[in-house]
């Protein structure tokens, strides 16, 4: 009678360590590469993120891995353009008078960014375009420079 044999494959786990700016979680793995690692504990990268070690580093032992979630978000916003006050001298008007002869109104432009996110955090904000809406409209300030002459009727020589 020939013996019957079994063959057992006996696996260990061991603790991966998942470092995510102030946390840390704990996956218990049983072999393959940093990649398979994150995957495990949830956690799906793209081009921008920091992985420290590599993803394609394999784990045969507990490892600490680094991991910094980096996105890159567009937006915009709205922001006004002062307007600006022009003076206009005028010899109509007696010097030291002054009138606003047309008012002046605040323009509107987008401005367009974008925003550099660190585990969710702002870290850096690029202007990268802008357009203007409406322009500003300057007002005009009408100054009078016209000498006054005061005359006496009753000068005696």
């Amino acid at each position: 009678m020939k013996g019957n044999t079994a063959s057992i494959k006996i696996a260990y786990t061991y603790p991966v360590y998942i470092t995510n700016g102030n946390n840390t979680i704990e996956v218990q793995f049983k072999g393959g590469t940093v990649a398979d690692a994150l995957a495990l504990a949830g956690i799906t990268t793209d081009e921008f993120d920091f992985v420290e070690p590599a993803l394609d580093t394999e784990i045969t032992e507990t490892i600490y891995i680094d991991y910094t979630d980096v996105e890159y978000v567009n937006g915009s916003y709205q922001e006004k353009i002062p307007y600006k006050t022009e003076t206009v001298y005028s010899s109509s008007m007696n010097k030291g008078t002054s009138k606003t002869t047309k008012k002046g109104s605040e323009g509107l432009k987008t401005v367009y960014y974008t925003e550099k996110l660190v585990n969710g955090v702002a870290v850096e904000k690029n202007i990268t375009s802008s357009q203007v809406v409406t322009e500003a409209v300057n007002a005009q300030l009408t100054v009078g420079n016209k000498e006054t002459v005061t005359t006496s009727s009753n000068v005696k020589c």
